[in-house]
């Protein structure tokens, strides 16, 4: 019987508990100089030494063990010439943001920002001043259609304002910003609440605009790339009611480009020596499982502070952007 099948028989632990003083890296270089690691690597590795085992094959080889990793268990990761590129659902890196106690903070800001069904960063906001918050910040040409909008409304009304009727389209264009305002405001016009809504979605926007660029900073800088990610298109399996069977249907799928990534948390994992189990990178079985295992331990979730309101001159900039959309 050679060494080969001998060990392959053997309690591997006894055995190097007798002959190497259970140093582990003693036997692993015996193994090599008798050139037949590789040949019982698979057997070690059945044997709970998964992890003592990459680390060997990562020092000798780094790369080739990455390769090997990723290949082997990483389910959700494929190799496109040079670059590794995850499959996910878009949501999923929501996951590698920091939240704070109450389950709010980064995560739940990015949830929103990466879910595919849009939901609101805030309820309904109105203005409490419509002239220095709406009016006094629309540019020209929004002014004068407001002042259209408004002479359409109250035309047929024979509406006094500060002693005079308005009766005519002059008189009402002719008005001040500051008197415009003070027409809308004190007759609650029907344009009024359509000015409140403007206001709302322009906040609402403005905030939804700056949370997006601070989740997206924080994104470019993990994978190390502007453009990290795009859609495939790919097949779905789902159930026919028709037939009663499977059929598949054209869809996309979302791809995250981790080859800056994945050398440092293979590094870095396999430095642990296993904490889940002999080889945490099969007892996670994905990249996205082990990268959220490596961010929880290293403590490096992703973070940002969420704004307490929007960015006025953004909002002020929708305003003006969204006017004929509601005006």
């Amino acid at each position: 019987m050679d060494l080969v099948d001998k060990l392959s028989n053997t309690d591997l632990t006894d055995f190097i508990d007798k002959y190497f003083n259970g140093d582990v890296n003693t036997f692993f270089t015996f193994l090599t100089k008798k050139g037949i690691f590789d040949d019982l690597s698979e057997h070690l590795m059945s044997n709970d030494y998964g992890s003592e085992v990459l680390q060997y094959y990562y020092e000798k080889n780094p790369q080739k063990t990455i390769d090997l990793i990723t290949k082997e268990y990483f389910t959700d990761v494929e190799k496109e010439g040079n670059r590794y590129w995850m499959s996910l659902d878009r949501d999923e890196l929501a996951d590698l943001f920091d939240t704070n106690r109450w389950g709010g903070g980064a995560r739940w800001a990015a949830e929103l920002i990466l879910s595919d069904d849009y939901t609101e960063f805030t309820n309904y906001v109105d203005f409490d001043d419509l002239y220095n918050e709406v009016i006094s910040n629309l540019d020209p040409e929004n002014i004068k259609r407001l002042k259209e909008v408004v002479y359409e409304e109250i035309k047929d009304s024979d509406l006094e304002f500060d002693g005079e009727t308005l009766n005519t389209k002059e008189k009402v264009m002719s008005l001040t910003d500051k008197e415009l305002s003070e027409l809308i405001d004190e007759e609650n016009l029907d344009v009024k609440s359509e000015l409140s809504n403007l206001y709302s979605s322009s906040y609402e926007y403005a905030f939804q605009d700056e949370v997006y660029d601070l989740v997206m900073g924080e994104l470019k800088g993990l994978f190390g790339l502007d453009n990290f990610s795009r859609d495939t298109p790919t097949k779905k399996r789902v159930y026919d009611k028709t037939t009663q069977g499977i059929k598949l249907v054209d869809t996309t799928q979302h791809q995250v480009d981790v080859t800056n990534l994945i050398p440092d948390v293979i590094s870095k994992v396999i430095g642990y020596g296993g904490y889940n189990s002999d080889n945490d990178f099969e007892y996670y079985g994905s990249f996205i499982g082990v990268l959220r295992f490596m961010m929880k331990e290293e403590e490096e979730y992703l973070d940002f502070r969420v704004p307490d309101y929007a960015d006025w001159d953004l909002t002020k900039k929708n305003m003006n952007e969204m006017f004929n959309d509601y005006i």
